[in-house]
């Protein structure tokens, strides 16, 4: 017993070294460290969406979301939302009935399809949501309908079903040249066999394949804009969905001009402390941004985790 009680003391200890909770934050333009209590006194007021950018296999930031999370709920009791790319539209009836209680985790967790991180980075987010009821947005499109576009392009969108169409969004808004400009630059990663087997047209239809998640991401947002109209929401996603203010925050600044939004950065482990510097001080990648200190790295997920977007 002994034995055990110790064995879980050294995995709590390492835990808490490897993913410590953020303690400052440093805003855009300015550089200078602010501790994580101020950060609310920086949102403008509600209503209001936050736009959290994660690396899907950081540690780090998942830690952030789950304290920013709390954090608000703290400052705005019962006006909060949760919005999270890693549920899709599809899943959002059985969501609620997990959140409501008329189901057990056990079907949750078959129903909904979690990513395979979820245990460890987005169930902490889920569970705080429950015990507050807060609701939770399943925004993202549904991977195959997304995964059809990227194979056949905008006709495919216009030849959803009826069925279909209710998971996606119903504009497909793409032109957005800054946007398609920095996403075709990651391409360059892909491996060439790769992009040649898609055939003629493969970059432009990942990129219509990028602003269906996007567009569908955006329209989630308005309907739980509209659904609760002065809460703060949270919405989780890969940095690239966020970054500049474009992707998401871009599609959602087009149907809803008037909503004020803040995009939070969080440095992958692998930026350099220089380069995120440089990136706080030009100001144009967000308005918050952390980076994990060098002491708990290197980052660790271990198996399983998410692909990073």
């Amino acid at each position: 017993m002994l034995k055990k009680t110790l064995t879980f003391l050294f995995v709590f200890a390492l835990s808490t070294l490897c993913f410590a909770l953020p303690q400052t934050y440093r805003k855009a333009k300015e550089g200078l460290p602010h501790p994580l209590s101020e950060l609310i006194k920086e949102l403008p007021p509600l209503p209001l969406v936050v736009f959290l950018g994660e690396q899907h296999d950081h540690g780090f930031a998942h830690r952030i979301e789950e304290e920013l999370l709390r954090l608000l709920e703290r400052e705005y009791p019962g006006r909060v939302a949760l919005s999270l790319e890693m549920f899709e539209r599809d899943v959002q009836e059985d969501l609620d009935r997990y959140l409501s209680g008329e189901i057990p985790e056990e079907e949750f967790l078959r129903l909904c399809r979690p990513w395979p991180n979820y245990e460890r980075d987005y169930r902490p987010l889920i569970l705080f949501a429950k015990e507050r009821g807060i609701p939770v947005s399943a925004s993202n499109v549904p991977r195959p309908l997304a995964s059809r576009i990227a194979r056949q392009g905008e006709e495919a969108f216009s030849r959803l079903s009826t069925d279909e169409k209710r998971w996606a969004a119903s504009r497909l808004q793409h032109d957005f040249p800054s946007y398609r400009e920095r996403f075709l630059k990651t391409l360059v990663d892909i491996p060439s066999a790769m992009m040649k087997a898609g055939g003629p047209g493969m970059e432009e239809r990942l990129y219509l394949a990028q602003c269906l998640k996007d567009s569908t991401m955006a329209e989630s947002l308005q309907a739980l804009h509209k659904r609760f109209p002065q809460r703060v929401i949270l919405h989780v996603n890969g940095s690239f969905h966020s970054d500049y203010h474009q992707g998401t925050p871009g599609a959602l600044q087009t149907l809803e001009p008037a909503l004020a939004t803040v995009v939070i950065k969080v440095f992958p482990p692998e930026t350099p402390t220089l380069e995120a510097e440089a990136f706080v001080k030009e100001g144009t990648l967000g308005e918050i941004f952390f980076q994990e200190p060098r002491a708990s790295q290197p980052n660790s997920t271990g198996e399983g985790a998410a692909p990073r977007e």
